[in-house]
């Protein structure tokens, strides 16, 4: 899920940056750029900068929204899946960096000719993205149970996604493309494998979505065993307190 949500958000920002530029610019593992932009306004490029963060923003809050309603263990797994395959970390710490997608839509409104107010420009992208992701983070962190899992399993959701994603996307898929494996362009801008790997990451997750159903399942059965050893603990203290007084 981690690598087709990256995907929908590089192609959701590939096609609005060819409506919106008239031509076609390339997408590759990871990256995306538009074609030559020069006569467009910068208003309207920055409709092409947030396509793709949209797509991420729209699963995330979906994400939050199964988690906030209270539903099932299975959908609050579900959810609590969607939100964390959206990269959040990643789009956090790009932010911090200045060269977020969010950052660059807000260049496009706010910067001054002679860039006067880049640093001003940069802090808005990261409030923006800050404002966008923390919440659901904050609720994803409120429903795990035990402030032992809570500081395991919400660290290794937000930075394990974003390793294997670089690792596999960015590493391993781009030295197949340098490689001249099936570097033929299937469509302007975009090699073959480029295509191939989106369309292999869709049917890999309609093969294996279910397993999403279960996430949260062997985490409150561990709760419901430690409740239960707990009940069962003070029911024993509570019988030999009797028996002691009995005795008494």
């Amino acid at each position: 899920m981690v690598f087709l949500i990256h995907e929908l958000r590089d192609w959701a920002s590939v096609l609005m940056s060819q409506n919106v530029t008239g031509c076609w610019g390339t997408k590759t593992f990871g990256a995306w750029t538009m074609c030559d932009h020069s006569e467009v306004s910068g208003n309207v490029l920055a409709f092409a900068w947030l396509a793709g963060p949209f797509i991420s923003y729209l699963i995330l809050w979906i994400g939050y929204g199964i988690i906030e309603s209270r539903k099932s263990v299975s959908l609050r797994s579900v959810g609590f899946s969607l939100m964390f395959a959206t990269l959040p970390l990643k789009q956090i710490l790009a932010a911090i960096r200045g060269n977020s997608d969010e950052t660059n839509a807000v260049r496009e409104f706010f910067q001054t000719p002679d860039g006067s107010n880049h640093r001003t420009v940069a802090i808005g992208g990261l409030l923006l993205v800050l404002l966008l992701t923390v919440p659901p983070l904050i609720k994803a962190f409120k429903i795990t149970n035990g402030l032992k899992d809570r500081l395991l399993i919400i660290p290794l959701f937000l930075l394990m996604p974003v390793i294997i994603d670089y690792l596999v996307v960015s590493v391993i898929m781009r030295k197949f493309l340098s490689n001249d494996i099936m570097q033929e362009e299937s469509m302007p801008g975009t090699p073959f494998l480029v295509l191939l790997w989106g369309l292999f990451c869709l049917i890999f997750f309609l093969f294996t979505y279910k397993s999403l159903l279960t996430l949260f399942k062997k985490g409150e059965h561990r709760h419901r065993k430690r409740r239960s050893r707990s009940r069962t603990s003070v029911s024993n203290n509570d019988e030999e307190s009797a028996t002691m007084d009995s005795m008494e």
